[in-house]
């Protein structure tokens, strides 16, 4: 077991939410607006406290082993994540600079390839970030998180400002059966492709 969330209550947003993440599941966290869905993700990143309940990370509390530990695992996506003012290339390399990421950085082909993946082009290495549609913006933000290599994803609406043809991409280079997923999402497309729901506040 990967994370286990047992009874988590935050007033006045949820109450008693318990859920099992196993490797390799994707799963979707669904509620309307207001119901604490990306709280609930902020909770499991260790960033905002509870009123009751318990996490578990690989069957150890996060508060005993380490927050920061379960973080170093996850690639998080973000709804709208910071790429900074320079380039593609600068701001792919961005999480690199970390000295827990340095051995893994990519060179200029292997970011070419993860764009191409994702239907952008390599003339967007070069680009300034501030020229990018907000589409291009969030595909660039998800090639930097996979671009780290890990296995386990926590997203927020990675979907939410793609057509449709970006979405197909963006959908099969997360929902890989190795990779595991905790995400929030209003898109049916998106919901299909998920193996578990965490439902939240009543009807999606």
């Amino acid at each position: 077991m990967i994370l286990q969330a047992k009874k988590i209550t935050l007033s006045p947003l949820f109450k008693d939410i318990s859920f099992d993440i196993e490797q390799g599941q994707h799963a979707c966290i669904l509620g309307p607006s207001g119901s604490g869905k990306s709280t609930l993700l902020k909770i499991l990143l260790g960033g905002q406290s509870v009123d009751s309940g318990e996490i578990l990370i690989h069957d150890q509390s996060p508060d005993e082993c380490g927050w920061h530990q379960w973080r170093g695992q996850v690639a998080y996506i973000p709804q709208e994540a910071p790429l900074g003012i320079g380039t593609v290339r600068e701001a792919l390399l961005l999480p690199f600079e970390f000295k827990v990421h340095k051995h893994n950085t990519p060179n200029d082909e292997t970011m070419r390839a993860q764009l191409k993946a994702l239907g952008l082009q390599d003339k967007h290495l070069e680009q300034t970030t501030n020229k990018l549609s907000g589409g291009e913006k969030q595909r660039v933000a998800i090639a930097r998180a996979l671009l780290l290599g890990k296995k386990i994803f926590i997203a927020d609406e990675a979907t939410s400002a793609l057509d449709k043809d970006s979405k197909a991409k963006v959908i099969e280079a997360l929902m890989k059966a190795e990779h595991t997923i905790i995400s929030v999402s209003h898109d049916d497309d998106w919901i299909e492709r998920c193996t578990q729901n965490i439902q939240l506040g009543g009807e999606a």
